[in-house]
């Protein structure tokens, strides 16, 4: 859909564009997505009494600040009746999709992915809204409603379920593209997040490491590492000659082998006689 060699065009203009290229040749289809263009954008189609044709217009501003003109036709045998209720008069799947395509034509908006995922219905009427969500639910899409502006916003934030509502809408260019980003974006995401999780880890073993070589240190001015059970002066002297290992490799280099619960337990030992010598000396100042 994108060309970096050309002006960026909006997502909900690729979108917009790839469904005014849609064409079928079922006159329920074409039926079902004319009335959802004119109910939601109804100055934008004219009746072409030459050729019976219903034509839906709208028009752009390119990059150069002149307009572009974009329209379909729709050859039906008459004009829909926008007062019955979409639901009753597009009872199945086929007809459901075009009257969601024709709302997206006339009244949708998709969010850049790269920034965020939002993909909207914007309608003028709680009614209309309401319509739209019960249509979406139909297909297992659980939209939610908000109002911004003295309008009503059918709206989607949830990857998978804009996914869906592209498959629904017909709009494969969009959701090939989608899903690409959506991919990449969120192993991104992941990897951001073990990275993180591992830098962590890693600062906490630091911190920890430096915290066992004060300790050891206060205890050797204080009372003499000598004074230590030999185990402890073993993990003192391991420690201090391996000052960035982790509690397992400490372990391995002891003698005999010790698992970490081992070697942590005799950390907390020394981390123990450290604090008392800590507590002596702020007594004594």
């Amino acid at each position: 859909m994108r060309n970096q060699n050309t002006v960026t065009v909006s997502w909900s203009r690729q979108v917009r564009d790839e469904l005014l290229d849609h064409f079928t040749k079922s006159e329920k289809c074409r039926r079902a997505e004319l009335t959802a263009v004119m109910l939601l954008a109804p100055d934008s189609v004219r009746y072409e009494e030459e050729t019976g044709l219903f034509i839906y217009e709208e028009s752009q501003i390119s990059s150069k600040n002149n307009f572009t003109e974009r329209r379909k036709t729709y050859n039906i045998k008459e004009k829909p009746e926008l007062s019955e209720d979409p639901k009753t008069v597009f009872r199945d799947r086929e007809s459901k999709r075009a009257f969601l395509r024709g709302a997206f034509i006339a009244a949708g908006s998709f969010t850049n992915p790269q920034k965020s995922y939002q993909f909207e219905l914007i309608t003028e009427h709680r009614w209309q809204a309401e319509e739209l969500q019960e249509l979406l639910a139909d297909f297992g899409i659980n939209a939610r409603i908000m109002e911004r502006r003295e309008r009503y916003v059918v709206y989607l934030k949830d990857g998978p379920a804009i996914v869906d509502t592209l498959n629904v809408i017909g709009a494969h260019k969009a959701l090939m593209e989608f899903e690409n980003i959506r991919i990449i974006k969120e192993m991104r995401e992941s990897v951001n997040r073990q990275v993180n999780c591992e830098t962590a880890n890693i600062n906490k073993a630091v911190a920890a490491s430096m915290k066992q070589l004060e300790d050891i240190e206060i205890i050797e001015q204080a009372i003499g590492l000598d004074r230590l059970d030999e185990n402890l002066r073993e993990i003192c002297q391991v420690r201090r000659d391996h000052p960035d290992a982790a509690l397992s490799e400490l372990g391995d280099l002891m003698t005999p082998p010790l698992g970490k619960s081992g070697v942590n337990h005799r950390f907390r030992k020394l981390s123990r006689i450290a604090q008392e010598i800590r507590n002596r000396q702020g007594e004594t100042i």
